[in-house]
């Protein structure tokens, strides 16, 4: 699919065909491609769980008010930000160099500079960080999934105290977004945008 069709014919779908299901392999190519989305320093500081588990997904459906499309969906992704996300730039670094791309010495540096301003941020700016990181894996996601022939919806509409019991994560993780995914059972209605000219300030 054209990239220009992706972008114009995604839409929030609310309602799956129950019929049509995505196999693992697939989620875990979909997976995959969605996480060359970007992130700061390259730290990745998200966890995804995949959900096609039906007990789970009725536990989800509960957390999230009882929204159908929770298990309607083939499978749902609950996209979490890791506060600590940070911590794991070791072992970004050293998959670096193990691929060719990056030198012990520039690891080195690069370590110690990176750990020096996120050990000394303030704990709101560095939870802000994963928070923007994981919701453009989210975003790439929507895409992502599009371009396989299936259709999303993205939620925050959720108690997200009860999804992390569901999930059984702690406070480190924070909820930022569920997204079901499938094939529609009807078609998304259509939407309006602003022009860019209205919401854009341009300085020339």
């Amino acid at each position: 699919m054209e990239f220009k069709e992706i972008i114009k014919t995604r839409k929030s779908v609310r309602y799956f065909d129950q019929t049509k299901n995505i196999t693992k392999g697939e989620i875990v190519v979909m997976l995959e491609e969605a996480m060359r989305a970007p992130s700061g320093n390259n730290l990745q500081p998200w966890r995804v769980f995949a959900v096609t588990n039906k007990v789970v997904k009725e536990q989800l459906k509960a957390a999230a008010f009882g929204q159908t499309q929770v298990t309607e969906a083939p499978v749902v992704f609950v996209f979490f930000a890791k506060k600590d996300g940070y911590k794991s730039a070791g072992a970004v670094y050293d998959l670096a160099i193990e691929a060719g791309f990056m030198t012990a010495e520039a690891k080195a540096k690069g370590l110690e500079n990176m750990l020096a301003f996120y050990e000394n941020a303030a704990p709101e700016i560095v939870e802000r960080n994963a928070v923007v990181d994981t919701s453009l894996l989210a975003m790439q996601m929507m895409l992502v999934v599009k371009d396989h022939g299936y259709d999303s919806v993205p939620m925050s509409g959720y108690n997200s105290a009860k999804i992390a019991e569901v999930l059984g994560v702690g406070p480190e993780l924070v909820p930022i977004m569920m997204l079901p995914v499938g094939v529609a059972a009807k078609k998304a209605h259509d939407t309006i945008r602003f022009a860019a000219e209205e919401v854009t300030i341009f300085i020339d």
